[in-house]
């Protein structure tokens, strides 16, 4: 009983850190998206805009 409840303890350890994985990554992923999307903007406005390429 004593060496489950040390598995699960270990366990419970590594899904916190496995969460703080994940909200860090869909952070980082915001942070990327957000340069992305201003990245496009710039270049949209320099070749005339999304209206110009049809």
């Amino acid at each position: 009983m004593l060496v489950m409840a040390h598995l699960e303890a270990a366990a419970g350890r590594r899904i916190k850190e496995h969460a703080r994985f994940i909200a860090d990554h869909q952070d980082w992923m915001h942070h990327f998206q957000s340069k992305l999307n201003a990245l496009t903007d710039i270049i949209m406005r320099c070749e005339g805009g999304a209206e110009t390429r049809e």
